[in-house]
């Protein structure tokens, strides 16, 4: 039998299945129980009777593909067959897997009080059933296998070369029906296989929107698999952490977040009594770091830092042993500029020239400032030590609402995309801060050097940070000459590698290589710094050099007088365009005419809307297998088009001229208008099926 949990005063909506208050005849379950085929509800006191509500495996795709978050927390997607309205005594039986929460009343009518709301399970009883998935949930699904291998592989040759290993994950967002799962059982295999000197979790392990008593259950949850691994565990405080989102009435004050977060893990460090901020001390690494608190609900300025904090970091600093480094964590980023949601972090400002003060006294003393929040990838390189932003291990994929520069990977449910978190490594001798990534994204490396301002302190090097775009398709040796000769310039090197669609637009033609290979390739040369996607918004040479602050753009001589204008344009802000010469003997061009592929089936779904993405759904189990690959939607709407929907770019019809030139594709028509479709693509001289 499972325990039961319900509250007084709320009921579910026959409409939605979600939580309604100030029903004082009713209670009803607040959490999600998973229900399995031949469970069964049975009423034990005939006083009362109650109706459920079913909620079905599918998930609510607007949860992953726009900024929203599920009110009760939960993905699952309420069945409009429930019967919520219905009331009964009769035993219920559950004939698929799902989810299910319950309403109760007193059969005479009168209101409930609190008391029988302690007594639900004298009331109701829940029997899962004998029908129970074999399958445990730490077993890993086939298609994480693969990264799992490549990532301790990294780890394995990263420890032997003297580094310690830490994982750190971001803004996990725990929810019924997300994804948590799979992420648990991927970090277990890795761990399994790896040495490891902690865990850090850099905050917002819920949405924070429901009751105290959930979330409690949802941060255990979360908690108790992290601290399973019997590893150090330092958490940082996240804003949805306080219970407050979404003006959710029932939120923690700094106490309870302590005892709820903080208490039973963190163990070691030094803190001021139960502050929510802390360092450790790590001689192994001769490494000081520190936890910082950014975020107080109850202030006007809720994003920052309070005055005790700011004065108890510049205390901790001052106190820094001889010999050992800084490196800070936290969940808000302390500058607004890489800031989406606000633009005043309070002394966020103060707390960065503190740390650039003390940088200055003792040189070489700052790692770097790590931090989660914005749910994207940005290195920051704007002051005189980088500022890390890492993308969230919540599953979600979109590309608004985020600070300038910064970078989010796709993401797509059911592949390695769909995870997304890291392993931080760190040696005693090196000022390199290495972040390998496992899921979606690339790895991130951050050689620490000393800067003033926008320049960097060089030796041998004529410029401090060096930008080098590229397509890199079928990568040869002319790119690695590019590559190298970039990085004898350069003292910071930053690789920009151009997306599929920019490829098509400029060259009419996708690249043979997917833009995540291409930049996973570029990313693993000892010569590169840090790689970034090239698209339509920082395409321009002057749009780049506003989110990277370059001193140097590099490129083949290949390019001439076409470029003067934004030569010119770069030299006012202080950059040079160099021209390195173009390596004639191999080309991508030449190599590409001695190709034959043998390619798989590509599927262009033609129409966008919800009956594409019906139809997506169904054919996805398809290219998991292998049976064909989904290569895009095809959409006549001009604001759709080179956009992505759920996870698939978007193109023209008459696109498919420069994208197919031969066969091995289908088109399926998924719209609504099928003979107006058949037409347009008949006059293109497309196959349809």
């Amino acid at each position: 039998m499972e325990q039961l949990e319900a509250k007084v005063g709320a009921r579910l909506s026959i409409y939605t299945g979600m939580l309604e208050y100030g029903h004082k005849d009713r209670m009803s379950t607040c959490h999600f129980y998973h229900a399995y085929p031949n469970g069964r509800l049975k009423l034990l006191d005939w006083e009362y009777e109650y109706a459920v509500a079913l909620y079905s495996m599918e998930r609510e795709e607007q949860y992953l593909y726009t900024y929203a978050y599920q009110e009760n927390e939960c993905w699952a997607l309420f069945r409009k067959d429930s019967e919520v309205s219905r009331y009964q005594q009769e035993e219920f039986l559950f004939e698929e897997e799902g989810y299910f929460r319950v309403n109760v009343r007193r059969k005479d009518g009168k209101e409930l009080d609190q008391s029988e709301a302690g007594h639900i399970n004298q009331i109701l009883s829940y029997c899962p059933g004998d029908q129970i998935p074999e399958e445990s949930p730490k077993e890993v699904k086939e298609w994480l296998k693969e990264e799992i291998q490549d990532t301790v592989e990294k780890i394995r040759k990263g420890t032997e070369e003297g580094a310690e290993a830490f994982l750190l994950l971001t803004d996990s967002h725990y929810t019924v029906n997300g994804t948590w799962e799979d992420t648990i059982s991927a970090i277990r295999k890795v761990i399994g296989q790896s040495n490891f000197s902690g865990i850090i979790h850099l905050g917002d392990l819920t949405d924070g929107m429901v009751s105290r008593q959930v979330t409690q259950d949802y941060v255990c949850k979360v908690k108790q698999d992290l601290m399973s691994f019997q590893l150090p565990f330092y958490l940082v405080m996240g804003n949805h952490d306080t219970n407050y989102f979404a003006n959710n009435p029932d939120r923690f004050s700094k106490e309870e977040q302590y005892w709820l977060y903080q208490s039973d893990c963190c163990e070691g460090v030094i803190r001021e009594g139960h502050a929510l901020y802390y360092y450790k001390d790590m001689p192994s690494l001769a490494t000081r770091v520190i936890f910082l608190h950014s975020f107080d609900e109850v202030q006007e300025m809720r994003y920052g830092f309070s005055e005790e904090e700011v004065l108890w970091f510049k205390k901790v600093l001052e106190e820094l042993p001889s010999g050992y480094r800084v490196l800070v964590f936290s969940h808000v980023p302390p500058l607004p500029e890489i800031h989406f949601w606000n633009k005043n972090i309070r002394n966020g400002l103060c707390m960065v020239e503190i740390l650039e003060g003390f940088l200055e006294k003792r040189e070489g003393s700052v790692l770097g400032w790590v931090h989660g929040h914005n749910h994207a990838d940005q290195v920051y390189l704007g002051r005189k030590f980088p500022i890390i932003s890492l993308g969230c291990t919540k599953l979600e994929d979109f590309k608004d609402k985020k600070p300038e520069g910064a970078i989010t990977p796709d993401r797509r449910p059911g592949t390695i995309s769909q995870e997304l978190w890291n392993v931080l490594l760190l040696q005693k001798d090196s000022n390199c801060l290495r972040f390998i990534r496992f899921g979606a994204g690339e790895d991130i490396k951050v050689e620490k050097s000393n800067r003033k301002g926008n320049n960097m302190e060089t030796e041998g090097k004529k410029y401090g940070i060096g930008y080098v775009p590229g397509v890199y398709d079928l990568f040869h040796i002319g790119h690695l000459n590019l590559i190298r000769r970039a990085k004898e310039k350069s003292d910071y090197l930053i690789a920009g590698v151009l997306s599929d669609e920019l490829v098509m637009h400029f060259k009419g033609r996708k690249p043979y290589i997917p833009l995540k290979e291409r930049m996973e390739i570029v990313g693993a040369i000892q010569y590169v710094d840090k790689v970034v996607e090239v698209n339509f918004e920082n395409t321009v040479k002057m749009d780049a050099w506003k989110l990277y602050h370059y001193d140097a753009y590099f490129s083949g001589d290949d390019h001439g007088e076409e470029w003067n204008e934004e030569k010119k344009a770069l030299q006012q802000v202080g950059s040079d365009l160099v021209f390195f010469p173009y390596t004639k003997e191999t080309s991508s061009t030449k190599i590409k005419k001695q190709l034959k592929e043998e390619e798989i089936p590509r599927r262009y779904l033609f129409g966008a809307g919800a009956r594409g993405l019906q139809k997506l759904e169904e054919i996805r189990k398809g290219e998991r297998e292998g049976k064909w690959k989904i290569a895009g939607f095809l959409d006549n709407a001009p604001e759709k088009h080179l956009t992505r929907v759920a996870g698939v770019p978007v193109y023209f019809p008459s696109d498919l001229k420069t994208l197919e030139q031969e066969e091995g594709y289908e088109v399926i028509i998924t719209m609504k208008e099928q003979e107006a479709a058949k037409k347009q693509l008949k006059e293109l001289g497309i196959k349809y099926n």
